[in-house]
């Protein structure tokens, strides 16, 4: 409901069931019940990678999932709540390897300054690429040996 004018003598009613099923209405249906939540939980999880709406919607459903009232909650509603759920711990799990990764990169460029190893362009980029075991490996290598390891892969 949204006031308006100089002493709010008008008001506006916002029909959430009714609004245009359009990202920009998202939110809003989000709030809904039955078949116009349902719907906008599939609309969310379609949005393509990076969507504002993903990112900002998904992990505050998730959170406040236990806030849902679930009582008068239909079993589908609660299906396409769990299925949002499933989504964001995917998205949590690529996140917290995204993380990882970083923490180990970081790890390999101290180890470098404290060695005084170069770290070239090429190299800051072959971390870029690897995965948390293969940075893991190198990370062990270093301390190990403190100079760069042999790495097969690495371009000349």
């Amino acid at each position: 409901m949204f006031w308006c004018g100089r002493n709010f003598d008008a008001f506006y009613l916002v029909v959430v069931r009714m609004l245009p099923k359009i990202p920009t209405t998202l939110f809003l249906r989000l709030l809904g019940r039955g078949p116009t939540f349902r719907e906008a939980v599939r609309d969310l999880l379609t949005q393509p990678e990076g969507a504002w709406a993903l990112d900002l919607l998904k992990p505050i459903l998730v959170a406040f999932r236990s806030e849902i009232s679930q009582d008068s909650m239909e079993e589908e509603d609660m299906d396409a709540l769990r299925e949002l759920e499933a989504v964001y711990t995917e998205w949590e799990r690529r996140v917290e390897d995204k993380g990882e990764r970083a923490g180990l990169i970081k790890g390999i460029e101290a180890l470098c300054r404290v060695f005084d190893i170069d770290l070239s362009d090429a190299r800051r980029q072959r971390l870029a690429s690897w995965d948390v075991s293969r940075l893991e490996q190198v990370l062990a290598d270093l301390s190990a040996s403190r100079e760069w390891p042999d790495i097969s892969d690495e371009p000349s």
